[in-house]
Protein backbone atom coordinates (compact mmCIF):
# COMPACT_ATOMS: atom_id res chain seq x y z
CA UNK A 1 0.00 0.00 0.00
CA UNK A 2 2.56 2.58 1.12
CA UNK A 3 4.60 1.90 -2.48
CA UNK A 4 1.48 2.22 -4.49
CA UNK A 5 0.77 5.19 -2.55
CA UNK A 6 4.34 6.80 -3.26
CA UNK A 7 4.09 5.98 -6.84
CA UNK A 8 0.52 7.66 -7.44
CA UNK A 9 -1.11 4.39 -7.78
CA UNK A 10 -3.65 5.35 -5.55
CA UNK A 11 -6.56 2.58 -6.71
CA UNK A 12 -3.83 0.12 -5.80
CA UNK A 13 -3.24 1.20 -2.65
CA UNK A 14 -6.70 1.81 -1.67
CA UNK A 15 -6.89 -2.34 -2.23
CA UNK A 16 -3.96 -2.86 0.16
CA UNK A 17 -4.88 -0.57 2.83
CA UNK A 18 -8.87 -1.63 2.67
CA UNK A 19 -7.78 -5.06 3.00
CA UNK A 20 -5.28 -4.01 6.31
CA UNK A 21 -7.95 -2.20 7.79
CA UNK A 22 -9.99 -5.12 7.92
CA UNK A 23 -7.33 -7.69 9.19
CA UNK A 24 -6.05 -5.30 12.09
CA UNK A 25 -10.04 -4.51 12.97
CA UNK A 26 -10.17 -8.21 12.89
CA UNK A 27 -7.57 -8.98 16.01
CA UNK A 28 -8.74 -5.65 17.85
CA UNK A 29 -5.24 -3.69 16.57
CA UNK A 30 -6.77 -0.46 16.95
CA UNK A 31 -3.36 1.70 16.29
CA UNK A 32 -3.25 0.20 13.00
CA UNK A 33 -6.59 0.63 11.74
CA UNK A 34 -5.68 4.31 12.72
CA UNK A 35 -2.64 3.95 10.74
CA UNK A 36 -4.29 2.54 7.41
CA UNK A 37 -7.55 4.75 7.50
CA UNK A 38 -5.33 7.83 7.79
CA UNK A 39 -3.97 6.37 4.66
CA UNK A 40 -6.67 5.64 2.75
CA UNK A 41 -7.29 9.40 3.45
CA UNK A 42 -4.03 10.39 1.80
CA UNK A 43 -5.32 7.83 -1.32
CA UNK A 44 -8.66 9.56 -1.76
CA UNK A 45 -6.62 12.97 -1.46
CA UNK A 46 -4.63 11.88 -4.15
CA UNK A 47 -7.61 10.82 -6.24
CA UNK A 48 -9.43 14.03 -5.77
CA UNK A 49 -11.70 13.15 -3.42
CA UNK A 50 -11.89 15.33 -0.91
CA UNK A 51 -14.71 14.91 1.36
CA UNK A 52 -13.87 11.30 2.20
CA UNK A 53 -10.54 11.91 2.61
CA UNK A 54 -12.16 14.55 5.58
CA UNK A 55 -13.96 11.38 6.42
CA UNK A 56 -11.22 8.66 6.62
CA UNK A 57 -8.57 11.31 8.21
CA UNK A 58 -11.39 12.39 10.91
CA UNK A 59 -11.99 8.84 12.35
CA UNK A 60 -7.72 7.75 11.79
CA UNK A 61 -7.70 10.92 14.21
CA UNK A 62 -10.16 9.75 16.74
CA UNK A 63 -9.00 6.45 17.06
CA UNK A 64 -5.24 7.26 17.33
CA UNK A 65 -6.58 9.95 20.54
CA UNK A 66 -8.12 7.10 21.80
CA UNK A 67 -5.23 4.91 21.90
CA UNK A 68 -2.70 7.73 23.01
CA UNK A 69 -0.58 6.88 19.50
CA UNK A 70 0.97 10.59 18.91
CA UNK A 71 2.40 9.75 15.65
CA UNK A 72 -0.78 8.58 13.83
CA UNK A 73 -2.21 11.77 15.62
CA UNK A 74 -0.02 14.35 14.58
CA UNK A 75 0.08 12.66 11.21
CA UNK A 76 -3.48 12.85 10.75
CA UNK A 77 -3.69 16.18 11.82
CA UNK A 78 -1.12 17.53 9.55
CA UNK A 79 -2.99 15.38 7.19
CA UNK A 80 -6.28 17.32 7.88
CA UNK A 81 -4.59 20.33 7.53
CA UNK A 82 -4.06 19.84 3.89
CA UNK A 83 -7.58 18.90 3.32
CA UNK A 84 -8.80 21.72 5.11
CA UNK A 85 -6.63 24.18 2.97
CA UNK A 86 -7.62 22.09 -0.33
CA UNK A 87 -11.33 22.97 1.13
CA UNK A 88 -10.32 26.54 1.55
CA UNK A 89 -10.90 26.41 5.44
CA UNK A 90 -7.89 27.92 6.42
CA UNK A 91 -8.54 28.61 10.22
CA UNK A 92 -8.95 24.71 10.13
CA UNK A 93 -6.05 24.00 8.59
CA UNK A 94 -3.72 26.55 10.69
CA UNK A 95 -5.68 24.84 13.76
CA UNK A 96 -5.23 21.17 13.08
CA UNK A 97 -1.33 22.15 11.32
CA UNK A 98 -0.58 23.63 14.80
CA UNK A 99 -1.64 21.19 16.93
CA UNK A 100 0.46 18.68 14.61
CA UNK A 101 3.83 20.65 14.91
CA UNK A 102 3.31 20.33 18.91
CA UNK A 103 3.43 17.31 18.69
CA UNK A 104 6.07 16.65 16.33
CA UNK A 105 8.07 18.49 18.39
CA UNK A 106 7.75 17.46 21.38
CA UNK A 107 8.84 13.89 19.42
CA UNK A 108 11.51 15.20 17.76
CA UNK A 109 10.97 14.37 14.21
CA UNK A 110 12.57 16.51 11.66
CA UNK A 111 11.14 14.69 8.69
CA UNK A 112 7.41 15.65 10.22
CA UNK A 113 8.42 19.11 10.92
CA UNK A 114 9.34 19.64 7.83
CA UNK A 115 6.13 18.87 6.07
CA UNK A 116 3.97 20.76 8.19
CA UNK A 117 5.88 23.75 7.30
CA UNK A 118 5.42 22.55 4.00
CA UNK A 119 1.90 22.46 4.66
CA UNK A 120 1.64 25.98 6.52
CA UNK A 121 3.21 27.36 3.36
CA UNK A 122 0.42 27.00 1.46
CA UNK A 123 -1.62 28.12 4.02
CA UNK A 124 0.46 31.45 3.58
CA UNK A 125 0.25 31.73 0.13
CA UNK A 126 -3.81 31.38 0.15
CA UNK A 127 -3.81 34.15 3.03
CA UNK A 128 -2.01 35.90 0.14
CA UNK A 129 1.52 36.15 1.93
CA UNK A 130 3.50 34.81 -0.96
CA UNK A 131 7.16 35.76 0.73
CA UNK A 132 6.19 34.17 3.81
CA UNK A 133 5.23 30.72 1.78
CA UNK A 134 7.94 30.94 0.29
CA UNK A 135 10.28 31.09 3.21
CA UNK A 136 8.53 28.21 4.92
CA UNK A 137 8.30 26.54 1.43
CA UNK A 138 12.57 26.86 1.35
CA UNK A 139 13.15 26.31 4.83
CA UNK A 140 11.19 22.73 4.67
CA UNK A 141 13.68 21.83 1.51
CA UNK A 142 16.51 22.68 3.16
CA UNK A 143 15.70 20.73 6.07
CA UNK A 144 14.74 17.41 3.69
CA UNK A 145 17.88 17.90 2.39
CA UNK A 146 20.04 17.92 5.55
CA UNK A 147 18.02 14.28 6.47
CA UNK A 148 17.60 12.57 2.86
CA UNK A 149 13.91 13.42 2.49
CA UNK A 150 11.74 14.75 -0.21
CA UNK A 151 7.98 15.90 -0.57
CA UNK A 152 6.24 12.42 -1.84
CA UNK A 153 2.44 12.08 -4.26
CA UNK A 154 -0.06 13.27 -3.88
CA UNK A 155 1.25 16.35 -1.56
CA UNK A 156 3.83 17.32 -4.33
CA UNK A 157 1.59 17.87 -7.30
CA UNK A 158 -0.27 20.06 -4.16
CA UNK A 159 2.73 22.29 -3.02
CA UNK A 160 4.15 22.73 -6.68
CA UNK A 161 0.64 24.30 -7.62
CA UNK A 162 1.17 26.40 -4.91
CA UNK A 163 4.78 27.99 -5.48
CA UNK A 164 3.41 28.24 -9.45
CA UNK A 165 0.87 30.50 -8.10
CA UNK A 166 3.59 32.30 -5.76
CA UNK A 167 5.61 33.41 -8.56
CA UNK A 168 3.12 34.88 -10.48
CA UNK A 169 2.49 37.57 -7.58
CA UNK A 170 6.40 37.76 -6.90
CA UNK A 171 9.07 39.05 -8.76
CA UNK A 172 11.77 36.79 -9.62
CA UNK A 173 14.07 39.00 -7.42
CA UNK A 174 11.81 38.71 -4.78
CA UNK A 175 10.84 35.51 -4.98
CA UNK A 176 14.97 34.38 -4.89
CA UNK A 177 15.67 36.54 -1.85
CA UNK A 178 12.54 35.12 0.20
CA UNK A 179 13.79 31.50 -0.59
CA UNK A 180 17.50 32.50 0.26
CA UNK A 181 15.74 33.63 3.07
CA UNK A 182 14.37 30.55 4.19
CA UNK A 183 17.31 28.01 3.29
CA UNK A 184 19.18 29.78 5.84
CA UNK A 185 16.48 29.13 8.74
CA UNK A 186 18.13 27.13 11.23
CA UNK A 187 15.11 24.30 12.73
CA UNK A 188 14.15 27.09 15.37
CA UNK A 189 13.72 29.52 13.06
CA UNK A 190 11.54 27.93 10.39
CA UNK A 191 9.69 26.36 13.26
CA UNK A 192 8.84 30.16 14.75
CA UNK A 193 8.20 31.42 11.46
CA UNK A 194 5.25 28.73 10.93
CA UNK A 195 3.88 29.14 14.54
CA UNK A 196 3.51 32.91 13.46
CA UNK A 197 2.04 32.08 10.20
CA UNK A 198 -0.45 29.55 12.23
CA UNK A 199 -1.46 31.99 15.10
CA UNK A 200 -2.19 34.70 12.25
CA UNK A 201 -5.62 35.48 10.98
CA UNK A 202 -6.05 35.84 7.36
CA UNK A 203 -5.04 39.05 5.19
CA UNK A 204 -5.46 39.87 2.26
CA UNK A 205 -7.49 37.71 -1.16
CA UNK A 206 -6.85 34.02 -1.03
CA UNK A 207 -4.67 33.06 -4.06
CA UNK A 208 -6.03 30.03 -5.37
CA UNK A 209 -3.53 28.03 -6.51
CA UNK A 210 -3.76 27.26 -10.77
CA UNK A 211 -6.81 29.96 -10.64
CA UNK A 212 -6.41 33.69 -10.83
CA UNK A 213 -7.52 35.63 -7.32
CA UNK A 214 -9.96 37.98 -8.07
CA UNK A 215 -13.95 37.32 -8.39
CA UNK A 216 -14.29 38.56 -11.49
CA UNK A 217 -11.97 36.28 -13.20
CA UNK A 218 -13.24 33.13 -10.99
CA UNK A 219 -16.42 34.14 -12.46
CA UNK A 220 -15.06 33.83 -15.74
CA UNK A 221 -13.00 30.76 -15.67
CA UNK A 222 -16.27 29.06 -14.23
CA UNK A 223 -17.95 30.65 -17.35
CA UNK A 224 -15.55 29.06 -19.66
CA UNK A 225 -16.65 25.46 -18.54
CA UNK A 226 -19.26 23.65 -20.37
CA UNK A 227 -22.78 22.79 -19.16
CA UNK A 228 -21.68 19.07 -19.34
CA UNK A 229 -17.70 19.75 -17.63
CA UNK A 230 -19.96 21.18 -14.78
CA UNK A 231 -21.74 17.85 -14.54
CA UNK A 232 -18.55 16.19 -14.41
CA UNK A 233 -16.56 18.83 -11.93
CA UNK A 234 -19.66 17.72 -9.47
CA UNK A 235 -19.73 14.37 -9.53
CA UNK A 236 -15.55 14.45 -9.41
CA UNK A 237 -16.05 16.36 -6.22
CA UNK A 238 -18.53 13.97 -4.82
CA UNK A 239 -16.00 10.95 -4.82
CA UNK A 240 -17.43 9.25 -8.23
CA UNK A 241 -14.63 7.50 -10.11
CA UNK A 242 -14.04 8.03 -13.66
CA UNK A 243 -16.32 5.04 -14.54
CA UNK A 244 -19.24 5.86 -12.08
CA UNK A 245 -19.36 9.63 -13.77
CA UNK A 246 -19.13 7.57 -17.60
CA UNK A 247 -21.99 5.37 -15.94
CA UNK A 248 -24.50 8.21 -14.45
CA UNK A 249 -23.90 10.33 -18.01
CA UNK A 250 -24.33 7.45 -19.95
CA UNK A 251 -21.28 8.54 -21.71
CA UNK A 252 -17.86 6.79 -22.04
CA UNK A 253 -14.31 6.81 -19.80
CA UNK A 254 -12.92 8.06 -22.24
CA UNK A 255 -15.28 10.52 -23.00
CA UNK A 256 -15.09 11.65 -19.31
CA UNK A 257 -11.45 11.53 -19.67
CA UNK A 258 -11.24 14.09 -22.07
CA UNK A 259 -13.78 16.16 -20.14
CA UNK A 260 -11.24 16.25 -17.59
CA UNK A 261 -8.88 17.21 -19.69
CA UNK A 262 -10.43 20.37 -20.92
CA UNK A 263 -11.63 20.97 -17.59
CA UNK A 264 -7.85 20.62 -16.47
CA UNK A 265 -6.85 23.24 -19.36
CA UNK A 266 -9.53 25.69 -18.81
CA UNK A 267 -8.82 26.41 -15.01
CA UNK A 268 -5.18 26.00 -15.55
CA UNK A 269 -4.70 23.20 -12.97
CA UNK A 270 -3.11 19.67 -13.44
CA UNK A 271 -4.77 16.98 -10.89
CA UNK A 272 -8.13 15.75 -9.92
CA UNK A 273 -7.20 17.31 -5.89
CA UNK A 274 -7.10 20.45 -7.32
CA UNK A 275 -10.24 20.16 -9.94
CA UNK A 276 -12.37 19.23 -6.45
CA UNK A 277 -10.80 22.15 -4.25
CA UNK A 278 -12.08 24.68 -6.94
CA UNK A 279 -14.93 23.41 -7.51
CA UNK A 280 -15.53 23.34 -3.51
CA UNK A 281 -14.20 26.84 -3.48
CA UNK A 282 -16.90 28.29 -5.93
CA UNK A 283 -19.76 26.13 -4.95
CA UNK A 284 -20.14 23.61 -7.36
CA UNK A 285 -19.51 20.57 -5.14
Amino acid sequence: GNLAEDEGKYDEASVHFSEANVLFSDVGDHVNVAVTLYHLGVVAFGQGHLELALTQCQKALELSRSSNDPWTTAASLAYLGLIWTALGKLERSASALGEALKIYRRIETPERIAEVLSRTAVVAQMRGRSAVAIRLFAAAESIGERIGVHHELPEATHYDQSIAAIRQTLSPEDFTAARTDGRALSMTGAIADAETELHSGASGAPVVAGAHASTLESTALIEDLSPREIEVLRLLVNGKTDQQIAEMLFISRRTVATHLNHIYGKLGISSRAAAAAFAVRHGLA
